[in-house]
């Protein structure tokens, strides 16, 4: 799992990851973050499953952040703390979906404990589902995924399209998809539009152009370009030499 610690003060961002035990818990990555926007940065390229999260910040608050996280990586457990006992806090705070809220000076062994709780949410919910249904349940999604990229080959199903159709958060269903098939998801819906194309230049008289098109290719040259990659030669040459 990975962590990541959002406040614009760097010694209380130094205070909570010498104070709890995290890789005891189970984090094996801690980010740190001073912003809002550094964070945002962060949730859109790394893997994060917990983000502890200040809310008063000089260049928008926690709870602007919790809101667009909700809306963006809505996988993430998010867990407030503020130095403030507002109760209007408290309130967009649970109507954001915060896991939980804490007041400033912060407790390592509260903390703990709501980490710990936290834990036991992500590892029942629907990211960890196929884990934690064991590898026939992750097989089964992977089978639904590529059975959707064979059945479709004229889309370009988004990760986060598949993602949806097998109820996984997208990181998880990547990385499960490269592990059961040595594939990315992206590599895998390429191979099997080529194998498409090479069945249809075979068994078909079908224009060349109109067989990019219904693989959901609009631009011809690079259908060509990927195809060559694929096979060595051109659609054309392929065709001819076949």
């Amino acid at each position: 799992m990975n962590l990541l610690l959002v406040d614009d003060e760097v010694i209380e961002i130094e205070a909570l990851e010498v104070s709890i035990p995290w890789k005891q818990m189970g984090f094996s990555c801690i980010f740190h973050s001073y912003n809002i926007k550094e964070a945002k940065k962060i949730l859109t390229t790394q893997d994060i499953h917990l983000m502890i999260s200040d809310i008063e910040m000089p260049h928008g608050s926690g709870l602007e952040l919790l809101k667009w996280t909700r809306e963006n990586c809505p996988h993430v457990v998010c867990i407030l703390f503020t130095c403030h006992a507002d109760f209007s806090y408290a309130k967009q705070a649970v109507h954001s979906q915060a896991f939980d809220y804490l007041l400033k000076p912060i407790n390592p062994v509260e903390i703990e404990c709501v980490v710990k709780r936290a834990i036991q949410k992500m590892n029942l919910s629907p990211v960890n589902k196929a884990a934690e249904n064991g590898p026939d349940s992750a097989a089964t999604a992977i089978d639904k995924v590529i059975k959707y990229i064979k059945n479709h080959p004229s889309e370009n199903p988004s990760r986060e399209k598949l993602a949806e159709i097998v109820h996984l958060n997208p990181d998880y269903l990547s990385r499960l998809f490269r592990k059961q098939t040595g594939a990315t998801l992206s590599d895998y819906i390429t191979a099997t539009k080529m194998e498409t194309a090479k069945r249809l230049l075979l068994e078909s008289h079908q224009n060349i152009g109109r067989i990019a098109a219904d693989l959901g290719y609009t631009n011809f040259s690079y259908f060509s370009k990927k195809f060559r990659e694929h096979t060595g030669v051109s659609p054309m040459e392929f065709r001819n030499y076949l």
